[in-house]
Order: structure tokens, then C-alpha cells, then sequence
């Protein structure tokens, strides 16, 4: 009896830890995801300044839109470094 208790015991312990390795897994494969989503971000952003450098100002209208896609792509950012940084 006490033996297969024991054996129970041990099957539950190492279930208990596949899971726990399935979600630190898991976890991981989110960070590398929101790594390389803040990679493309940043990217994204020194692109755009690059781009607009060169432009003539265009209507009010295309430079707040400009603006207003700019520091969402900032806000993005920060959120996505702070979660890394977690």
C-alpha cells in the first residue's frame, strides 16, 4: 500500500513540474515575442523620422496624423519595455 502511494506521489510531482515547465516555457515564448514586437517598433519609429526629414511640410491634417502615429508608436514602446523589463 505505502508503496503505491509513494508511486502516486511521484507521478503527481512530476506532472506538477511539466506544468510548471510548460508555463515558464510559456512565458518565455512571450518575452521573446514582445521583444522583437519593440525591436519592430523602434525601428518603425527611427524609419518614420528618417523618412520625414527629407519631406516638405505637408497640410496640418497629414502632420497631426504624422504626430498622432508617432506617440502612439512611443506609447507602445514604453509599454512593451516596461513588460520586458518586468
Amino acid at each position: 500500500m505505502a508503496e503505491a502511494e509513494l508511486h502516486k506521489e511521484r507521478l503527481q510531482a512530476i506532472a506538477e513540474k511539466r506544468k510548471r515547465q510548460t508555463e515558464i516555457e510559456g512565458k518565455r515564448q512571450q518575452l521573446e515575442d514582445q521583444i522583437l514586437q519593440l525591436q519592430h517598433f523602434k525601428s518603425k519609429a527611427l524609419r518614420e523620422k528618417w523618412l520625414l526629414q527629407g519631406t516638405p511640410a505637408g497640410s496640418a491634417e497629414e502632420e497631426e496624423a504624422r504626430r498622432r502615429q508617432s506617440e502612439e508608436d512611443e506609447l507602445k514602446v514604453k509599454k512593451l519595455e516596461e513588460n520586458i523589463h518586468r
